[in-house]
């Protein structure tokens, strides 16, 4: 029996699946039972007046109607509107019709007073508020100016139970409450101190994971200046790149993690090239599955070229499995990466992702928790292969959140297939006037383009990237430098910095677009940003940007870029 108490308490007061206001709701209406239970049965021994007895059922019956409706999972609407109504209406009725102040009819306006204060928000919580005070303020003031017409309180045993309920009512409800509180403060204590510790191994795990790419940039670049063998400072030079695009993933991961945790992690969708979106998830995959010796296989259906979606988002996934396939896969063991076209029409497409490895393979009763935030399974004992165990869980909050399906096939001994399925929205080029956009022939070379940055490294490497590609590049160190290069025409695009002192990206591509110089207006520009925030990006559109580039990007990225714009230069 205690047991079944317990449970029943658990249930419909302390559980944690419970929203507040019905744990809250619950206390009002157990200790309101309690205190009916008790005083129905005292009268019916005396025989009491039918009319007390009505008042008890009234009680009785909102707290059989409030679990009959949250038993069968109904709306909150309909027992808010008969709460009220009983609080607001037949409660000062019948303080009015049994005796007044004196009549232990106060017990019930406690109790009124308490599930509108749990029920109703806003407006409503006013207005049903300020009508039970008014009726409470009028009616004891009433019965204390003119007692003569209300009629007489029940005498002897009958009042004594009337003042008895008026005690068990709110004595029974603040005792709940009081226990309610105690046990509220010990489950949020020990999910503090599971949190807090959850967080320490969560520092520890990521401290490791941060400073092993670290350790290897920094060994590396100090042995790559020291050598003096080429192909060797080259392999050497290729580790670092590894390390450091491991070490990209890994902040992104975690700063994905927090913006999910703060409920601001978004979507922006802009229409894009996918073969290109594709190339560049290769691209940022290259370095690690160059150093481990490892070929993509890619095979792709006959993929529409031009989608609409979040494309940074779709290769944030691509270059999460790709990554961990390479990092379980064998040295010198293929990946494989297979895009199929599962349903197709004028307006959409659904594709599907899958992504194959020959690693250790995973059990089955471990496979969901993979995708677990910070849950880690250890797919080889010897843990050759690290991680920071957020990747797959950040993937499949993106993949959900546009609307597909992220799941993993596996088996110990026989590697993973990790698939997902997302629906895109087709775009017409040429309706739209991006013929040529996005098409992987358009050249490169021959393009004048100016990088505007106010980090002279961030210029370096872009310049001599772009000249690697046969691009001429001219460089300005800020937003009024880029303006006035841009003033006097002759580029075929523009790589802008959004924060730059003198004049930020965004107002110089304002001043460019203001230009009379139809040349100058019609160039496109690219932001330069950390920013993945979705208000961010649309700034630098509504600023008269065309499009954006993550930084830091790879030289891939940069060339996506400069190819996608190129055929307005030929045309």
């Amino acid at each position: 029996m205690k047991e079944r108490w317990n449970k029943f308490l658990h249930n419909s007061i302390l559980s944690e699946d419970l929203p507040l206001h019905e744990s809250m709701l619950n206390m009002a209406c157990l200790s309101g039972a309690a205190a009916t239970a008790v005083v129905l049965i005292m009268k019916a021994i005396v025989c009491d007046t039918r009319e007390s007895v009505l008042v008890l059922l009234l009680l009785a019956s909102i707290i059989l109607y409030t679990f009959w409706r949250q038993g069968r999972g109904g709306s909150q609407a309909g027992l808010t509107r008969y709460v009220v109504c009983v609080c607001c209406v037949l409660l000062p009725l019948f303080f009015y019709l049994f005796g007044g102040a004196r009549s232990g009819m106060g017990a019930y306006m406690v109790v009124s007073f308490a599930l509108l204060f749990i029920l109703l928000r806003g407006r409503a919580f006013v207005i049903a508020i300020s009508v039970q005070c008014v009726a409470a303020i009028g009616l004891y003031l009433s019965n204390a100016f003119h007692p003569e017409i209300f009629p007489q309180p029940p005498s002897g045993f009958a009042m004594l139970l009337d003042h008895l309920h008026a005690i068990l009512v709110p004595g029974l409800y603040l005792g709940l409450l009081l226990r309610f509180q105690n046990a509220l403060f010990r489950r949020e204590k020990g999910r503090a101190d599971e949190l807090s510790s959850a967080k320490g191994h969560f520092l520890a795990r990521m401290n490791h994971e941060l400073r092993t790419p670290l350790n290897a940039v920094i060994g590396l670049s100090y042995l790559a200046k020291q050598e003096t063998d080429l192909a060797k400072q080259n392999r050497e030079l290729q580790k670092i790149e590894a390390a450091a695009g491991r070490l990209l993933v890994i902040i992104g991961d975690i700063l994905d993690t927090s913006k999910i945790e703060a409920g601001k992690f978004s979507l922006f969708e802009t229409a894009f090239g996918f073969h290109d979106m594709l190339d560049d998830a290769l691209g940022q995959c290259a370095p690690l599955t160059k150093a481990r010796g490892q070929a993509v296989e890619v095979v792709t259906d006959d993929v529409p070229e031009w989608l609409v979606g979040d494309d940074a988002r779709v290769k944030q996934v691509l270059v999460n499995l790709l990554d961990n396939a390479s990092k379980y896969s064998k040295h010198g063991t293929p990946i494989r990466l297979i895009v199929r076209v599962e349903e197709d029409d004028a307006a959409s497409c659904r594709l599907r992702f899958d992504v194959k490895d020959t690693g250790p393979g995973v059990k089955a009763e471990e496979i969901g928790r993979i995708f677990v935030e910070t849950e880690k399974i250890a797919r080889d004992p010897s843990r050759r292969s690290g991680g920071s165990g957020l990747g797959l869980a950040v993937s499949k909050y993106i993949v959900d959140l546009m609307g597909g399906h992220l799941w993993a096939v596996s088996a110990p001994g026989r590697g993973s297939t990790f698939s997902f399925t997302i629906t895109f929205r087709k775009r017409n080029r040429e309706l739209d006037g991006l013929a040529g956009v996005g098409d992987e022939g358009a050249p490169v070379d021959g393009m004048r383009v100016l990088v505007a940055d106010d980090m002279e490294i961030n210029r370096m490497i872009f310049v001599s990237q772009l000249e690697g590609f046969g691009v001429e590049v001219v460089e300005a160190a800020d937003g009024r430098e880029a303006l006035d290069a841009v003033a006097e025409g002759g580029f075929d695009l523009v790589f802008m910095d959004v924060h730059m002192p003198v004049m930020s990206g965004p107002e110089a591509a304002r001043r460019i677009r203001a230009l009379g110089n139809e040349a100058a207006k019609g160039v496109p520009i690219v932001a330069l940003t950390a920013c993945t925030e979705e208000e961010d990006l649309k700034g630098c559109l509504d600023a008269g940007m065309d499009d954006w580039l993550i930084k830091p990007a790879s030289a891939e990225a940069i060339c996506c870029k400069c190819r996608k714009y190129a055929v307005r230069r030929a045309s």
